[in-house]
């Protein structure tokens, strides 16, 4: 039997729910009263839908807001009594370890690393919720006890941790995400060296967002790319979507692009197919068209092949260096001799000058989901599925790279998860300092996927 209603309908928030279908820019996001978050209608911009003219209102800018951006922005500021306390006992190789875990809130983290760590850390990578309506957020309010926030919330966990499911029905489902990265990424700035960089995973569900917060908090101008990584192998075929969903983003920001540049930008491993058919003493290399594309500029001139053909066209460099090359065994002409001339270039010089990262990171070079289950499930001695999507650590590892970490350097990475950044700086980089944060959670030894693994040392 179903318990009948005891109250009417909620007439004004259907309402807008069906002008929202008619016109999605004319409902926002503000608070009521008491803080009680609710969808409005924005009556300026309803106007203007509805209008042939410009209809006055508020003064326009471009900025990015929501209901709690200023809280935010004073809980970034607002100081916090704590303190970090060792835990030796639960430690490996306590003093002479170069690596901090610290388990805990990570915004009270960050604010404690802010004396000791200020302006000292080389990369920052982040795999945060993505806000997809199943993942959990941190509440950041110090304004209340315990007590009150645990009858408020109805919720709490063996560990007393302060969680909330920011479920898509929740009024403020983009605004509690905004204000839960705002605050952090402000003090993981202040973190940063000159020449540091950020690295941020995120989804299809807050890539816009994030971008917005990031260009305010970092600068535009320090924007350094958006990557396109190829998360799974496989092809997705589900009948409920129309575009399958292969790929996630990770933003890169530095705190300062010019001083970055300047103190070399990194690489990545090199990519492509090198070979020595003709036994060059310079080892193995691949070739080029020496003849320029079509909408590139070159130099007009007449190269005659070894088989006594004439190729009129406009080639990459000017015929003095064309017959330098020729007599250095760098021009090669493909088909027994009559093809128009490539230019080799050499693994070794290549590898001397490095390889520039690209936007599209696929997975055959830098990994996929099921790689990072894969790993993680060796390492908890087959045990599956003791952490949600981890990342590869060979997709970190060339993060690294790009970053031009180097031996001494320190890395953060303050939603550390299953761990995926410490085992990359061990695995793909060399004497890097390594500082994770990642909340409590509290295990329940009677189910196997959730005994506490054996300590491992670097």
């Amino acid at each position: 039997m179903k318990k009948p209603k005891m109250h009417s309908p909620e007439l004004t928030q259907d309402n807008i729910a069906r002008l929202h279908e008619l016109f999605p820019s004319c409902v926002t996001e503000t608070l009521g009263e008491g803080g009680k978050p609710n969808l409005v209608l924005d009556f300026d911009q309803l106007r203007q839908e509805l209008s042939e003219s410009i209809i006055e209102g508020p003064q326009e800018r471009y900025h990015l807001n929501w209901p709690g951006k200023r809280e935010a922005l004073l809980t970034a500021n607002a100081p916090i009594a704590k303190t970090l306390r060792p835990c030796r006992n639960e430690s490996v190789e306590f003093d002479s370890t170069k690596n901090l875990f610290i388990e805990g809130d990570n915004l009270d983290a960050l604010k404690l690393l802010q004396e000791t760590y200020l302006g000292k850390v080389k990369m920052i990578y982040i795999d945060p919720p993505y806000n997809t309506g199943d993942d959990f957020i941190y509440e950041d309010d110090f304004a209340e006890d315990r007590s009150s926030y645990l009858t408020r919330s109805n919720q709490k966990d063996n560990a007393g941790n302060r969680l909330t499911v920011n479920a898509e029905s929740n009024g403020r489902f983009h605004s509690d995400w905004l204000s839960m990265m705002y605050s952090r990424l402000k003090l993981a700035r202040n973190l940063l060296r000159d020449d540091g960089l950020i690295f941020i995973s995120i989804g299809d569900e807050e890539v816009a967002n994030l971008r917005n917060i990031c260009d305010e908090i970092f600068g535009r101008d320090n924007f350094e790319g958006q990557i396109h990584w190829r998360r799974r192998s496989n092809q997705p075929n589900d009948p409920t979507k129309m575009i399958g969903l292969v790929a996630e983003h990770i933003l890169a920001y530095a705190k300062d692009k010019w001083v970055y540049k300047s103190t070399g930008v990194g690489k990545v491993e090199l990519t492509g197919s090198f070979s020595n058919p003709d036994n060059d003493t310079r080892g193995d290399w691949a070739s080029k068209p020496w003849k320029v594309g079509s909408d590139q500029g070159g130099s007009k001139y007449t190269i005659t092949t070894p088989t006594g053909l004439s190729l009129d066209g406009e080639w990459m460099g000017d015929e003095n260096n064309y017959q330098k090359l020729l007599a250095d065994n760098r021009i090669i002409f493909p088909n027994n001799g009559s093809g128009s001339p490539r230019k080799k270039y050499f693994k070794f010089e290549r590898e001397e000058e490095g390889q520039c990262a690209t936007n599209w990171w696929g997975h055959e070079q830098f990994g996929h989901n099921q790689e990072g289950n894969a790993v993680l499930t060796e390492l908890m001695d087959g045990v599956k599925n003791t952490f949600s999507n981890p990342k590869p650590p060979r997709l970190i590892g060339n993060l690294l790279a790009i970053a031009n970490c180097k031996s001494g350097d320190i890395v953060l990475d303050f939603f550390l998860g299953s761990a995926s950044t410490f085992h990359a700086a061990f695995e793909y980089a060399h004497n890097l300092q390594v500082i994770g944060v990642q909340i409590p959670e509290s295990l329940d030894e009677t189910k196997k996927e959730h005994k506490p693994a054996p300590p491992v040392s670097q």
